[in-house]
């Protein structure tokens, strides 16, 4: 029998609620919920492999059977980006949000809606249809390339994110109309 530390249980369950997440955003979660050192997360996580929990492939750590995921990376990404000093909960998204992340220190929730090119009508639509009041919700549109921006219907305030030639992704903000 095999006895797992916090942060391996925390690891863990949000492997098993996302199904993947990269190395260095582990690192992050880590350092930011229970102050892990870099050498420390390397040996939680060598840890967890050895015991068959996780598997890695090119940096990107998922439990076994799961495979990665880019919008979900991405989103991940976005989270840790958009709640820069804390660990948010990671929920996998209910559709059509490819992830939610919950900030209990804010009392705000992150929705991220991955719109793949071509869909930006359809997902404007939606997104008018589930749209809400509540100031306590930030909503980003997940884009895959900048141009897609001129093709989103007027929407409520929302950001917008995208990669970048170089794959780094930028974020604006689209008001209403």
């Amino acid at each position: 029998m095999f006895f797992l530390s916090d942060q391996q249980k925390y690891l863990l369950a949000v492997l098993h609620e996302i199904g993947c997440i990269r190395r260095a955003q582990a690192a992050v979660l880590l350092h930011r919920k229970f102050g892990s050192s870099p050498a420390a997360v390397t040996a939680i996580l060598k840890q967890l492999k050895m015991l068959g929990k996780i598997r890695e492939h090119d940096n990107v750590l998922s439990t076994i059977g799961e495979s990665a995921d880019a919008p979900m990376l991405q989103a991940v990404d976005l989270a840790l980006a958009v709640f820069a000093n804390d660990a948010p909960r990671l929920i996998s998204g209910v559709d059509p949000f490819v992830l939610s992340a919950w900030n209990e220190s804010q009392d705000m929730l992150l929705q991220i809606m991955h719109v793949p090119i071509g869909l930006e009508k359809s997902r404007s639509m939606e997104l008018q249809k589930l749209s809400s009041c509540s100031s306590r919700q930030i909503v980003v549109l997940l884009l895959e390339e900048a141009q897609q921006c001129n093709a989103l219907l007027p929407l409520p305030s929302v950001l917008m994110a995208y990669p970048d030639e170089t794959g780094r992704l930028t974020i604006t903000q689209r008001k209403e109309g």
